[in-house]
Formats: structure tokens, sequence, C-alpha cells
């Protein structure tokens, strides 16, 4: 060999099978060590060529990224968003692009500091995702996901430049393309589902201010009335449900064969399962307020009350397009459903036989208005036009809960400035919260959350625990507590809290007292404690799950709400849904009890209601993702509220993804320990939970009524239940100069099918009422006024003896 290079290279290169095996074993033992001198002798050259080699490397990897981080042709927006993951797309990353992933994780981690507050491997997936789309415009998976983020997180379109150009998300045109994407995709996958499993829908009004900021003779402020729906497939059904589990309609008003008590009044059954219930409410607020109970006896807390619970399930919820119509009223009730049915799903009367009935969930105003166009059909022969043959209403609960928190807010607020020892206005004065106005003759509906607040989270606490107090034998509940040497004696208190502060038949007692030995303000307050306390049965029922509980509120809240004498609406409603359930098809009650309460999170105590749930489907819509200025309009609105939910998953699921808390500790719900504290003291100081016919101001307390007491009474008036009932039909003839016809019906004779309510074709016609509308047996939607639901009054000019009346209701609820 002439030079030491050509020695070193025909080595190297050598054909000699046996050499060039020595070669390899030697460079496999020491290549590194030879590399290492070269890099040592030559560190240009070196380097040069390790560049050089490595750029091979990565950029073949980096093909293979760019194919892999590429969407697949034809692929759906939401099958990408269900499938998106940032841990799997690094793992895949990973295995195709081994040792570029290794040189950015080497850069990018100090594995000498390590730092503790920032998930390096999220560091490291977003950056290749942001080199892969620098790479190939068309590798924007990970981009695409975090568009629709940044769009659900309401991103300018200036922000949106600027995340784009840095590769960190799409541009905002792709983002709204995806959307619109998006939009078609969930239309079309409703328009299936309906086809292939029996479903259910729910609708509700929907309210938007349009603010304008350069106001044109086309372009002013306005307020626009439309309507949100959503399809919901239905659980525990296998099989669709025949038109025939409908009865025929035969007339425009709802009749009712009723029987009076068994139809009209709580059962016993039900009355026994509701006390059942006060007793573990108020055993479950004293564990809670005292946990070393708890501690001391873990296994001994009594079980929830359980009836008739809806197994756990994750519900599926579909959004419809919103739709431009106002429904409170009868042509807007009728074409909303024509376009629910007609265009948002596209059936034929066929596909509407083959599916079966829908159960249509909706507020009082909603469920009503049905009610009536249902019977203004009833003899349409076209099925998609006659909605009493495939429709089935269901009143949804959160506005029935609604309504139930206004009626014990009013009948126990008291008045303003009141020198009685107590009433709700006192203690939500003495807690220094807001101003209300309340009362049955207030002028607005009080706000419902701070109101169940106060009722439920406040006032039934510290009275159940100030009369634990009052009963346990020791001067403070805390040392009793502490004492505890068998769990029974937690059950006998809880018995004799509940006999002695939760009884409406200690009222009663108190009540035949001479009137110089009553204490109307512990009446007052007992029948309080007996209402909140159902109100927050209520409330748990439906976080459970448990329809049966919830029936059992329903058939009191049915009778109270007729005794308040402002809620006639509602205390039909109850009364039909009640006496519907007991006559409906077996299949039929069954799917409607397993689909009255939804769980979209599939979590123990995470049912809510349907109509709760079209409210936050609202408030989402025109909240979080209603467009300004030139875009702001309904056919955005159409087009985003089919994808609310899925824009709400998306944020949720990247603050997963990037494991941010859901919530911080700045967002807690405030402890209401200081504030139950406050009233029990106050109740402590004043013995207001004991008899004391001689308390000072007692002579300043108004009694208020027992709502199951007054409402009882109802059922025997001449007037009862007349909304249920058939017309008498009367013709009268009036003297006149000119002779008419004697079988000339006057204007006051009622038709055929006259409904009380209105006529057949002008919602707003209703005939005015000598009574004032009550804004109480409205849904709290401010479009709807009191000519909509005109008040009829329960008892209209009847000569009945109410005190007769109501000691016969005595005896009957006595008996139960």
């Amino acid at each position: 060999f002439d030079t030491l290079h050509e020695f070193i290279l025909s080595l190297l290169d050598t054909n000699d099978q046996q050499l060039s095996a020595q070669v390899s074993r030697m460079l496999g033992a020491h290549g590194h060590e030879i590399l290492d001198l070269i890099r040592e002798k030559r560190p240009d050259i070196a380097n040069s060529w390790a560049h050089g080699v490595t750029n091979e490397i990565y950029q073949a990897e980096a093909n293979k990224l760019a194919k892999l981080l590429r969407p697949e042709a034809g692929q759906d927006i939401s099958n990408l968003l269900e499938k998106f993951s940032l841990e799997e797309l690094l793992t895949e990353c990973k295995f195709v692009a081994p040792n570029f992933c290794s040189v950015l994780d080497t850069v990018g981690h100090d594995q000498a500091n390590p730092s503790e507050r920032r998930d390096h491997s999220l560091v490291l997936i977003t950056v290749v995702c942001m080199l892969a789309t620098s790479r190939s415009e068309r590798s924007n998976e990970f981009q695409t996901v975090l568009g629709l983020y940044f769009l659900a997180c309401g991103t300018s379109k200036s922000q949106f430049a600027v995340l784009h150009h840095s590769g960190l998300t799409s541009s905002y045109t792709k983002a709204i393309l995806d959307l619109k994407r998006l939009s078609e995709e969930l239309k079309n996958k409703a328009k299936a589902l309906v086809r292939k499993v029996p479903c259910m829908i729910s609708w509700d009004n929907i309210n938007i201010a349009f603010h304008k900021a350069e106001q044109r003779h086309d372009n002013k402020n306005h307020f626009d009335n439309g309507t949100t729906a959503t399809l919901i497939p239905l659980y525990g059904v296998e099989k669709n449900l025949p038109l025939d589990l409908l009865p025929q309609r035969t007339s425009r008003r709802q009749l009712l064969d009723i029987t009076p008590v068994r139809d009209t009044l709580p059962s016993p059954v039900q009355a026994a399962s509701l006390e059942k219930s006060f007793l573990w409410h108020i055993e479950d607020i004293l564990l809670d307020a005292y946990p070393i109970i708890g501690r001391h006896f873990p296994d001994k807390k009594s079980p929830p009350p359980v009836s008739l619970p809806i197994p756990l399930h994750k519900t599926e919820v579909y959004p419809l397009p919103a739709m431009f119509i106002d429904e409170s009223s009868i042509n807007g009730t009728i074409n909303v459903f024509e376009t629910i049915f007609g265009k948002s799903l596209g059936l034929t009367d066929n596909e509407i036989k083959d599916h079966g009935v829908f159960l249509c969930a909706g507020d009082q105003l909603s469920v009503s208005l049905l009610d009536k166009v249902s019977g203004i059909r009833r003899d349409d022969i076209k099925l998609a036009d006659n909605f009493s043959n495939f429709l089935k209403g269901q009143i949804g609960l959160f506005h029935v809960k609604m309504a139930g928190t206004r009626m014990i807010l009013n009948e126990h607020w008291g008045k303003a400035n009141s020198k009685s020892p107590w009433c709700l206005w006192l203690e939500n004065t003495l807690l220094a919260r807001k101003p209300i106005s309340a009362g049955w003759k207030a002028k607005q509906l009080p706000p419902f959350r701070p109101t169940f607040e106060l009722i439920v989270d406040l006032s039934l606490p510290a009275h159940v625990l100030n009369g634990c107090e009052l009963l346990c034998g020791n001067e403070s509940l805390a040392k009793w507590a502490a004492s505890i040497k068998d769990y029974e004696d937690v059950r006998t208190l809880v018995g004799k809290v509940k006999n002695d502060l939760f009884s409406a038949v200690r009222v009663e007692e108190l009540r035949a007292l001479p009137e110089d030995r009553r204490d109307i303000v512990l009446e007052n307050i007992i029948l309080f404690n007996r209402d909140a306390i159902i109100l927050r049965e209520l409330s748990m029922a439906v976080r459970a799950g448990d329809v049966g509980r919830v029936t059992d509120v329903l058939a009191f809240w049915m009778v109270m709400f007729r005794g308040t004498g402002s809620m006639p609406k509602y205390a039909d409603a109850l009364f039909h849904l009640l006496k519907d359930l007991k006559t409906m098809a077996p299949e039929l009650r069954h799917a409607f009890l397993m689909n009255w309460l939804v769980n979209t999170t599939g979590l123990k105590d995470g049912f809510k209601e349907i109509d709760l749930l079209q409210e936050h489907q609202n408030f989402w819509a025109k909240i979080v993702y209603l467009a300004r200025g030139s875009n702001s309009s309904w056919q955005w609105i159409s087009m985003v509220s089919v994808c609310v939910f899925y824009l709400r998953d998306v944020m949720q699921k990247l603050q997963l993804e990037y494991k941010i808390p859901h919530n911080g500790i700045s967002h807690t719900t405030p402890s209401t320990t200081k504030d139950i504290a406050a009233i029990r003291k106050y109740l402590s100081e004043h013995a207001i939970q004991t008899y004391n016919p001689t308390r000072t101001g007692n002579e300043h307390a108004t009694p208020v009524r027992d709502l199951m007491e007054s409402g009882g009474a109802y059922t025997w008036t001449a007037s009862a239940f007349r909304n249920f009932r058939p017309e008498n039909y009367r013709t009268k003839t009036t003297a006149t100069k000119k002779t008419s016809p004697a079988s000339e019906p006057s204007a006051n004779a009622h038709n055929d099918d006259d409904d009380a309510d209105g006529s057949d074709t002008d919602e707003g016609s209703e005939p005015d009422t000598a009574f004032p509308a009550s804004i109480f047996d409205l849904d709290s939607s401010p479009d709807i006024t009191g000519d909509d639901l005109g008040l009829d009054r329960d008892c209209n000019g009847q000569s009945v003896d109410i005190d007769a009346l109501v000691r016969a209701t005595k005896d009957l609820i006595r008996d139960m």
C-alpha cells in the first residue's frame, strides 16, 4: 500500500470474508473508541460527518412524523376529537422517530435539575407537532384540535393569527371551516341515530339580545326569541315504542276519570316513604355537621332511601340546530315541531311510524302548549301533522323545582321590617344577604339560586341542628356527639326532632289550643321545616336518579301548589302527570321514568333534570359562543348550537391532557359553617323552636298556611279539576228588540271542544278573568306573559262549607 488511506480503505472494504468478520468484531468492540480518537484528532471533520449523517436520519424520521400527524382523508372532525390523546400521540411519535424525539428530549430536559412544576413530555409532544406542521401544512391533526379549543375559549381573530404563525394552531379561517364541518357531521349523526334507536326530544326557548355598536336603519339593537332542541337516545328501551301505546285523542281537552283521594292526595305508601326520607335527611345533616359521630360509628349511618332508581349510565346528547321561532305560542310550537321532525331530522310519515313514540321534555309552558296543539290537530290525517299520535309530553323537573322553591319562599317569607321573631326575611337579613323581593304580593320573581341556597343550605341545617341541641339532653350538641356510646341514641334523637319540629300533626295540635296559648312562631317554623326538607328531598332524589322518590315529592307538591291559590297551572300539570303515570302503558311508563333524568358524566350522583340540560345548552350557545359584530346572526347560532357540547368537551379534554385543574381553590364553594352558626345562635337565644306562647313579638307573627291542608280541601269544591272534566253545555236566549232563533247559542256558550285556556287559533285570545294572573305560576322566561298563562281561580263563587272540607281533609291526612 502506497498510503495509510489505501490500507485502511482496503481493510474496511475487503472482500475476504474472514478478514471482514475480524474487522466487524474489532469495530464492534472498539468502534466508539476509534471514532472518539478521530473526533479528538480532527473535530471539524468528525462533526461535519456526524451532522450530515444525522440530518439524513432526521429527515427520514421527520417524513414519518409528518405522515403520522396528517389526518386521514375524509376523517370526521368528531372522530378526531374523540380519539385525541397527547400521551398516545407521544408514544407513536417516539416509535416512528426515536432519534429525533431523543434529541429534542435531551435538549429540552435538564436531567440534573428536573422541573417539579412542568411536565416535560407535554412540552416535547407540543414541539414535535409544531415542527411537523412547519414541515408540512397538511400535518395538522394537533393544530386542528387546538384550533377548535381556542375557538371554544373565545380566542380573538388577532390572537388566532399569532398562534397560527407560531405553529401552535390552525388559522382562524380553518377553525371556522372545521366548526362548520363538525356541525354538519353532528347533524348527520342525529339523523342516522333517530332512524336506528328510539329517541326523545327536549326543547326550550332561548332569548338573545343583539347589541349593535353602530346602529343604522337596518342594523339596530333588538331582542329575538328562538328555540333550541336536543335529541337524546332512550335509555333502557331495547325496541321502539309502538304508536298504539298512546291512547287516541278524541277531544281537545285531556279528560280524566278522577277518583277523589286516590288520585287527588298522596297515597299512604308515599306518605310513609317521605317520612322515612325525613329521618334520613335529619340524620344526614347531623352527621355532616359532626363528623366525629361517623368516625365513631363508621358503618352505622342509615343508607339513603331508595325507591325507583335509574341504573347508572352515561347519557348521550345530540343538540339540534337552533331555530328562529318563538315557541311560546300555539303557532310557534307547531312551527318548532314541524322544523324538528321535517327539516332537522328529515323524517317522513313512514319513518315516524317505524320509530314509534317520541317523548318530548320541556318546561310547564312548553308541555302545556304541546298538549294544546295535540288537541287542535287530533283529527289530521297526515301522521307528521297529528302530534297526538306520536308525541308524549314530559314536564321538566328543574322548572318544577324552581316553582317549589318560590312556593316555599313566598309562603314563609313574612314581611320586610316585621317585628315577628321569625320569618325567612329575618334570617336573610340576619345573614346580611342581598335583599330579595319575595312574598305572594311581590311584583317580580325572586332569584332561584340565592333563595334555594337560603332554604336548603342555610336555614334548614341550622333548624335541624338547633332542634337536635334542644332535644339531645345536653347543653352542647358537640359534647353530646363526642359522648355517644350507642348509635341508637342518634336514631332516637332524629325521631324526636322529626316528630317535634317537622310534623304537621303537631302544628294541628298547637293550633287547636286557645288563642292565648298559641305559639304562632313555632307553628310557622315547623311548617317551614317540613316544606324545606321536602325540597331537599327532591333535590337529592334528582341527583341520585331516584324517580320513585321524585314522584313521592310531586304527589305532595301537587296538593301544595293548589293550596297556594296562586299556582294552579303547576298544580294541574302535576295532577295530570301523576294520573297519567297510573294509566300509562307499562312499556311507555318504563321509558318515561327511566328517561326523566339524564347523566352526562356517567358518575354516581351525577343525574340532573332534562330541562336543566337544555338550559345549559342555551347558556353555552348565547353566552359563550354567540358571535360578535357582523357574524352575530341566527345562521351562526343555528350552526354553533349543534356543537356546544362538543366544544365544551374539547375544552375539558385539553385541560385534562395538559393537566390543568378544572377548578382551583379560588373557585370552591364557600363554607356555610358561619352562616349556619349565626342562625343557630339566633334560634337558641330567642328559643324560636321551643313552645313559648308568651314570647316577645308573638303578637306580630302571622300564621302561615299548611299548604297540604288548604290544597287538600280543593278536591271537594264544585269546580275541582274542571280542566280535566267535560264541560257543561248550555244555550242561552236573550230577549232583544229583533227576534232571533231560540236555538242560536249565545256568544258566551261553550262549543264542544272549548278549552278554558284559549281558542284553537290564537293563544293570546284567552278570555279575561276577574282575577289577575300570578307571576308565580309562570316559567321564569321574561317573554312569557300573564296573557299566555291566565290564572284560573280555583274556587269561584261556590257555596261550600270550607270548614267542613278542612276537617275532612285533616282526617284523611291523619289516616295516611
